[in-house]
């Protein structure tokens, strides 16, 4: 009895942990679509992919990793292994925030008609793209299993009383105005 309420207790949390990778992994597809034809020398859809970062350097930071350091830090607390990954997850967190914004920048800048090296663009994008998929990897493969066996119910319980976080601006709800295009795109091409 014990582990069924454990498991449908943290299925919430990590049903909603996991679709948002899910999510983030249908953006870094469209982007990958328009590295490719930026890579043929073809003209991407900039504007596409400035939305694509928009969401990635802003929905993460404010909405998904504060879901995430719910369990972490709880889980931190239980197994040393765990805290050791954390570690590492945290630290990737802050260097994708980087990485992301820097390659924001970067297409912002090719929006705006501004000199942009093709080859740098591209090396970019995909860095992050390997470094996120990566991240999200070893959360659904390592992190959100354990915290699944670790924590217990009423940790599970407090956890998704926490997660009162507002819901996503592109694939949950009303969709916010600055990713009407994005929605648009991501239906007719995603």
């Amino acid at each position: 009895m014990a582990i069924s309420t454990r498991h449908s207790a943290a299925s919430r949390v990590i049903d909603e942990l996991g679709r948002d990778h899910k999510n983030v992994a249908r953006l870094l597809s469209l982007m990958d679509k328009q590295l490719a034809a930026l890579s043929r020398n073809e003209k991407p859809d900039f504007q596409i992919m400035a939305d694509i970062m928009s969401y990635m350097t802003h929905y993460p930071d404010m909405f998904h990793h504060p879901r995430e350091e719910l369990v972490f830090t709880r889980l931190e607390k239980r197994s040393a292994d765990a805290a050791r990954l954390i570690k590492e997850l945290r630290y990737e967190h802050q260097l994708l925030s980087e990485s992301g914004a820097d390659l924001f920048d970067s297409i912002k800048q090719a929006i705006n008609d501004q000199l942009v090296e093709r080859e740098l663009l591209v090396t970019k994008a995909h860095g992050y793209s390997a470094m996120l998929l990566d991240h999200m990897r070893k959360e659904d493969a390592g992190i959100f299993p354990l915290a699944q066996v670790l924590l217990a119910p009423e940790e599970w319980a407090a956890i998704n009383r926490e997660m009162d976080i507002p819901s996503d601006p592109l694939f949950e709800g009303k969709v916010e105005k600055g990713f009407l295009a994005l929605q648009e795109f991501l239906t007719s091409h995603g």
